[in-house]
């Protein structure tokens, strides 16, 4: 047919393209710094998906360098594979609806083809979603998110594939024009299912928290101040007491604190000095340890620490409007009467 002969021109075309790219790369020089450069743009590429996957899953590390080696460079030569296979079936699905060329397959042939774009799509993300966050996710929370993302990707892959087709039959000068606004349209929102994907995972692993979702919004500093005192001590404790240290998934079950809170007051401790995270390459998890000699660390010391973390750079108490307040505080710290003096007094 017409379409079938269009798709076989453009791929002619493509094809003696990249052949003559070649002929001009032969030199092993350009073709080393070419690997270099391709490896490295896909290590950075893994890099940022896994520092926005440990966003969603409130892992602050991540992984080492030995690990990103060993595991970006296995999902780069097995991903490729997948989604290429993925893609061709897609195009032919296309093809085939357009053409009619089921009436010559079985219907369980038919099927299989129907059904395989879907499953190797939900591998692909069961994959993404299990591997690269820089943490332990269990499998079912892996695969549901997978499920829901590999259907979704692929059926959003398939409508864009026939826009395009349709375009470029529709008219050959502007359908090409129109090609790519919607290649960075399918790039975006298949971006947005990806994330969507991954925080379907976290939400699947940890729905048993979303309960205590308003209440965390609503959380005063005291209350704060209180769950990291008691994180802390039991952090030291545990060392005291030489047993294995903590990992968040623990003292999450330990004390029946949200999953999201234990890690956030975990990233605070480290963040004042007083944790320190251990890695464990094998069970994907950090084990935290006193970062002080626990003999040194007192209520005072800890709450001085939260008080006093961060940057006083602005330097807005030298503003002559300003400096009183700044005394006035320095003072409180010092002397709890001045909690007495009202406001409009100072």
């Amino acid at each position: 047919s017409r379409q079938a002969g269009e798709h076989a021109s453009v791929m002619a075309n493509v094809l003696e393209f990249v052949n003559r790219y070649l002929e001009h790369a032969k030199g092993g020089v350009f073709v080393g710094i070419g690997v270099v450069m391709l490896i490295w743009s896909v290590m950075s590429g893994f890099r940022h998906v896994e520092t926005i996957f440990n966003d969603i899953w409130n892992v602050k590390k991540n992984r080492s360098i030995s690990s990103q080696l060993s595991t970006y460079l296995s999902l780069m030569f097995v991903l490729p594979v997948l989604v290429v296979a993925s893609s061709g079936l897609s195009m032919f699905l296309v093809s085939a609806f357009s053409d009619d060329m089921f009436g010559v397959l079985s219907p369980f042939l038919i099927r299989v083809i129907k059904v395989l774009p879907y499953l190797i799509n939900i591998l692909i993300f069961t994959a993404l979603f299990l591997i690269v966050p820089n943490t332990r996710v269990k499998f079912l929370s892996a695969l549901t998110a997978g499920a829901f993302t590999g259907v979704a990707f692929q059926l959003f892959q398939y409508f864009y594939i026939r826009g395009q087709v349709f375009l470029t039959s529709y008219n050959a000068v502007y359908g090409g024009f129109a090609m790519v606004p919607l290649l960075l349209l399918w790039l975006q929102i298949s971006w947005l299912i990806i994330l969507l994907g991954a925080e379907l995972s976290f939400a699947v692993q940890n729905y048993a928290n979303y309960e205590y979702a308003e209440d965390i919004k609503k959380m005063s500093r005291r209350y704060s101040n209180f769950l990291l005192l008691a994180i802390m001590t039991l952090i030291v404790k545990r060392f005291v007491a030489e047993e294995g240290p903590y990992t968040s998934e623990d003292l999450s079950k330990e004390t029946k604190i949200p999953i999201k809170i234990v890690r956030n007051s975990i990233n605070t401790l480290v963040d004042v000095g007083l944790v320190v995270g251990v890695h464990n390459d094998d069970s994907r998890q950090n084990s935290y340890y006193p970062a002080v000699d626990v003999n040194n660390i007192t209520i005072g010391k800890l709450i001085s620490r939260i008080d006093n973390y961060g940057s006083d750079s602005l330097k807005l108490e030298e503003n002559e409007k300003l400096a009183p307040f700044w005394h006035r505080l320095e003072a409180l710290r010092k002397d709890p009467e001045s909690r007495k003096v009202l406001l409009k007094d100072i």
